[in-house]
């Protein structure tokens, strides 16, 4: 009876200490903080690399969308210019073209007549290129003639004007008029195309044959001596995203008239 009542107690002390040993293995409120702060430091690390993650991802869409849109405005661009059609003598002359708009002595009573003598004097190929304002800001405009018309059915000479349009959105967008048979120095309409959304700078810079750089041109003047560049440069800045895209090219003409002195 003694011997089952202490083989009894000690089971239940062995029990006592057991629970005793398992309270003092468990977790202290310290041990239970510094945890916390370790797995406060992973998480923080895996979400700055996450974010990193995102902002370097938006940044690549970015440069992968301004890179298509450079890529789209230097064809249409390249392909207008190597379509490029300009007058050369003999069939072009400095007297033609400055007779009668600068004055000549002839006398022409009939307005019609007046009319046609100078839409027949004027170079329908001219090379034009011009500033205009649009919110306050310069932007260049250029109009030349060439063969690069789209359209489904008819092919021709096509009067080309790269200009700068305000937008619905306040901004402002680069557009191309394409008119066949055309001549004239009309701007363009609403309905042209837009070739890059959101511009904040188009600027055309002229090269001479001498080298010599302009910010304007004109065909028809004799500040350029009746020739037309042999070189243009154009710079666009456009936002896509929340950012600011530099697009650059030069561009070699595939003929050029050359001064008539």
């Amino acid at each position: 009876m003694n011997y089952l009542l202490k083989s009894h107690l000690g089971d239940l002390f062995k029990i006592g200490k057991l629970s005793i040993s398992k309270n003092h293995s468990a977790f202290t409120l310290l041990e239970i903080l510094v945890a916390v702060m370790i797995f406060g430091i992973i998480m923080l690390t895996i979400f700055s690399s996450f974010r990193a993650f995102l902002v370097s991802s938006k940044i690549i869409k970015a440069e992968i969308a301004a890179s298509e849109v450079s890529t789209s405005i230097t064809n249409i661009i390249f392909r207008d210019f190597l379509a490029l059609r300009i007058s050369l003598p003999p069939e072009y002359s400095k007297q033609r073209s400055t007779s009668p708009i600068t004055g000549s002595s002839s006398t022409i009573s009939d307005s019609s007549t007046l009319s046609s003598s100078i839409e027949s004097d004027i170079d329908k190929f001219r090379f034009i290129g011009d500033e205009t304002t649009e919110d306050r800001i310069g932007f260049s405009r250029i109009r030349f003639a060439s063969l690069a018309h789209i359209s489904f059915k008819n092919s021709g000479v096509a009067r080309i004007v790269y200009y700068a349009r305000p937008n619905e959105e306040q901004g402002v967008d680069l557009c191309r008029s394409d008119t066949l048979n055309r001549f004239d120095d009309t701007e363009g309409t609403e309905c042209d195309p837009v070739i890059c959304k959101n511009i904040s700078r188009f600027k055309v810079t002229y090269l001479d044959i001498e080298g010599d750089e302009h910010l304007e041109w004109n065909s028809e003047s004799d500040t350029y001596s009746y020739g037309t560049p042999v070189a243009i440069t154009i710079e666009i800045d456009f936002q896509i995203m929340d950012s600011v895209h530099t697009f650059s090219t030069s561009i070699s003409m595939p003929l050029f008239r050359h001064p008539l002195r």
